[in-house]
């Protein structure tokens, strides 16, 4: 009897499946992305080193991002898993805010198993992007908004939840300013609760301790950023600064193309990004759902209005680029939706036979888990060819302190982003140039090695204009130590086959 009333407390499967979630993400070959995560991570690492928060563009004010991957590097130091700890920890907390909104077992065991089964959930657990972090508080904060009226019960810690409602939204806003997609709800919550019968008390225990709260922190934000970089208002001068400079801007977009962004455009990233039959669940699970769940709803279609429509600038209209990832602040509602809806399937009046025998639910869970199946197996099977070569170069130059090394690389991210792979302190016989630099340097005094990243170097050609020494590499027909895919590690037997690039620079 005992046993049965622990498999029947919800509260074991959602341990259980954050339990199996983290086992899966410490398995699965992670790879370091010299993009947008390295941005962040070297500006953790840089708060930890010299307490340094930089000059202050967009990447400087995601403080939820950068500040608790610091504090990561300084306890647990450097590596791909402390990176991804953070959207790790989001990821986690996606899972918990879709079994605590689903209102009983059977509902909660779905939800736990669309989060389990999510390829945008996992991929962005792997990653170190903001998104994630923005979606996870998002969804916290809204589900202390959406039962507000059952936590103000308590007597002795009502408080906890507005600050914690509030706290959470503040948070999202430090990740990424898409957290205001959330307001509406907090307008039309306010709204609706004009009529509520217990509205005094809900004034005084909800909406007034979440106000002072949220003014605490506005005032202790603008003070912050007046502190670091000298402006209250120097994150929304960020953003404008950026406006049309980035490299998806809209400046040179003809009609159509901003006719296809508001319109079919966002649709169609949507349904591939989450699939048909996750969206169709959702949409089910929004005209079925209580009124409990039906606020889910309301926060996937304010979502959904300011990705399609929201813009990201503040003197001109910008839409949001078309990238997956941008859309995860849907993630919460729509398992919420999805799983409440599978847990009702059978409830249907007049249902067919085959339906009460729950084939359709087998078959709805069957589809999902499959394609997670598919994707956890390719990312398990996955090598990480940068970080491979890395293991090699790090290997032999850490075994021979004595003698010293250079690794040329043909592209000019790449000497500062293979630092990472080092600690972001390269060791003091370890020298890493970009071809062009090469000229001034002791080429002949040392043992040298060329780095080659295709996909990299003619990524920085086309985006930046920086010349792509891919070719001029590949001539020199030296003896590849390791290679897979695009990257390359070259071993130079000869220095004098170093001239040969550097002359032309000259």
């Amino acid at each position: 009897m005992d046993q049965n009333r622990f498999f029947a407390n919800p509260l074991v499967y959602l341990f259980l499946a954050l339990l199996l979630f983290l086992l899966i993400w410490i398995i699965c070959p992670q790879q370091f992305i010299a993009s947008d995560p390295w941005s962040y991570s070297i500006r953790a690492f840089n708060i930890v080193d010299s307490g340094e928060f930089g000059r202050g563009i967009v990447f400087d004010h995601r403080l939820a991002i950068t500040v608790p991957t610091a504090f990561f590097y300084k306890i647990l130091g450097v590596n791909i898993l402390t990176t991804n700890l953070m959207p790790l920890c989001a990821s986690l907390l996606i899972i918990l805010v879709v079994w605590l909104a689903l209102p009983d077992r059977k509902s909660k065991l779905f939800g736990l198993g669309f989060c389990l089964t999510s390829i945008p959930l996992w991929e962005s657990a792997m990653e170190l992007y903001p998104d994630i972090i923005a979606a996870a508080f998002m969804g916290l904060s809204c589900h202390f908004l959406f039962f507000r009226k059952k936590y103000i019960q308590s007597r002795r810690f009502f408080w906890v939840f507005p600050s914690l409602a509030i706290g959470s939204l503040f948070i999202a806003f430090l990740a990424k300013m898409s957290a205001y997609w959330v307001l509406p709800l907090w307008v039309f919550a306010g709204a609706a609760d004009r009529k509520y019968e217990e509205r005094n008390k809900l004034v005084l225990r909800f909406y007034l301790p979440a106000a002072v709260l949220g003014l605490c922190l506005v005032i202790a934000y603008a003070v912050t950023c007046h502190e670091i970089w000298g402006d209250p208002f120097s994150r929304l001068k960020a953003i404008q600064n950026l406006s049309g400079n980035h490299l998806w801007a809209w400046g040179d977009k003809t009609f159509w193309d901003f006719a296809n962004r508001l319109t079919i455009g966002p649709s169609g990233l949507l349904i591939h990004h989450y699939g048909y039959l996750v969206g169709a669940l959702a949409f089910l699970g929004f005209v079925i759902a209580p009124k409990a769940i039906k606020p889910w709803g309301y926060y996937s279609a304010s979502c959904i209005f300011f990705f399609w429509f929201g813009t990201t600038s503040f003197t001109s209209y910008e839409p949001i680029p078309l990238v997956a990832r941008m859309t995860l602040p849907l993630l919460p509602a729509i398992y919420i939706l999805a799983a409440f809806a599978t847990s009702r399937l059978p409830i249907i009046s007049n249902p067919p036979r085959w339906m009460n025998s729950k084939l359709l639910i087998f078959l709805v869970l069957g589809s999902v888990v499959w394609q997670c199946a598919d994707f956890l197996s390719s990312r398990l099977g996955r090598e990480m060819p940068e970080s491979a070569a890395m293991t090699i170069l790090r290997g032999n130059v850490m075994r021979n302190p004595s003698r010293d090394y250079l690794l040329v690389c043909s592209d000019t991210r790449s000497p500062r982003s293979l630092m990472f792979y080092f600690g972001y302190r390269y060791p003091d016989n370890l020298l890493v140039e970009y071809v062009p630099n090469l000229a001034d340097k002791p080429l002949h005094s040392r043992d040298a090695l060329i780095f080659l990243d295709r996909k990299r170097s003619q990524y920085m050609q086309s985006a930046y204009g920086h010349r792509n020494f891919d070719a001029e590499i590949d001539s020199l027909q030296l003896f590849r130590i390791y290679e897979s895919r695009n990257v390359v590690l070259f071993k130079v037997d000869e220095a004098d086959m170093l001239d040969q690039l550097v002359s032309p620079q000259q």
